[in-house]
C-alpha cells in the first residue's frame, strides 16, 4: 500500500529529527568534557537516536517510496527506537535521577522520539512492504552492539548498562554471567517478537489497503 506523505509527513520527520538532535546535543553538552561526551556514543540510546535522525532526514528529503534498503532500514529503526523507549522505561528509569537539562534530553530521547517515530511509521509510511525475514535482519544490529559492549567491558571494565555487566551485583550489574545471559536471551526474544509484531501490523494494514491517515497516492 503506497502512502504519499506529502508536506505534513516531511515536516513531521524534520520535527522528529530536531527533537532527537536536541536530546543528543543537550546530553552531550551536559556531559562536561569531550571524552565523556564521546563515550556517550557507547550507549544504545545514543546510537538508536542517531539512526532515527538519519532515517528521518533521508525520508523527509527523498521522493517516492524509495529503495528496498530504505524500507529495511526504516523498519529496523522503528524497532530499535521502540526498544530504546520500552527498555529504558521498564529496566533503566529507576536507576537514574535526572536534573536540569538532563530531564529534557531524557524525555526527548527515551519518550518523545520513540513515540513520534512510531506514529510517523503508522501515518506516513507505505504499508505491506516488509518481508518475513526482515525482523531477523533487524536483530543483527543489537547483536553487534552487545558483542561490542561485552568486548569493551572485558578490556576496560566499562559496561553501558547494568544488565550487560556480569561482574557486579544488582542493581549495578546483572550479578552473574548466567543471569546476564538469561536477561540477554529474554531481550533478544523481545526484539524478535516486537519485530514480527511490526511485520504483521504492516502486512495487515497493507492488505486492508488503508492507512491510519489516508492520503492520495
Amino acid at each position: 500500500m503506497a502512502v504519499s506523505q506529502g508536506l505534513p509527513g516531511r515536516i513531521f520527520k524534520f520535527l522528529i529529527a530536531a527533537v532527537s538532535l536536541f536530546g543528543l546535543s543537550a546530553r552531550f553538552i551536559e556531559s562536561g568534557s569531550l571524552a565523556t561526551g564521546l563515550n556517550l556514543l557507547s550507549y544504545y540510546t545514543f546510537q538508536s537516536n542517531i539512526i532515527v535522525v538519519v532515517v528521518c532526514l533521508i525520508g523527509a528529503l527523498s521522493r517516492g517510496r524509495g529503495s528496498e534498503l530504505r524500507s529495511v532500514l526504516r523498519g529496523g529503526a522503528t524497532l530499535w527506537i521502540l526498544v530504546t523507549g520500552l527498555v529504558y522505561h521498564f529496566m533503566l528509569s529507576s536507576h537514574y535521577q535526572w536534573t536540569g537539562l538532563f530531564v529534557y534530553s531524557n524525555l526527548a530521547m527515551h519518550y518523545v522520539t520513540p513515540i513520534a517515530f512510531v506514529i510517523d511509521w503508522l501515518l506516513f509510511e507505505s504499508k505491506g512492504l516488509l518481508r518475513p525475514a526482515w525482523p531477523l535482519y533487524w536483530l543483527v544490529y543489537p547483536l553487534l552492539y552487545l558483542v561490542g559492549s561485552e568486548l569493551r567491558g572485558g578490556i576496560d571494565g566499562f559496561y553501558p548498562y547494568w544488565f550487560v555487566n556480569p561482574t557486579l551485583p544488582f542493581p549495578k550489574g546483572a550479578g552473574s554471567l548466567g543471569l546476564m545471559l538469561l536477561i540477554i536471551l529474554a531481550l533478544f526474544l523481545f526484539f524478535a517478537a516486537l519485530g514480527y509484531a511490526i511485520f504483521f501490523l504492516d502486512r495487515g494494514l497493507g492488505k486492508r489497503g488503508k492507512s491510519i491517515l489516508p492520503r492520495p497516492g
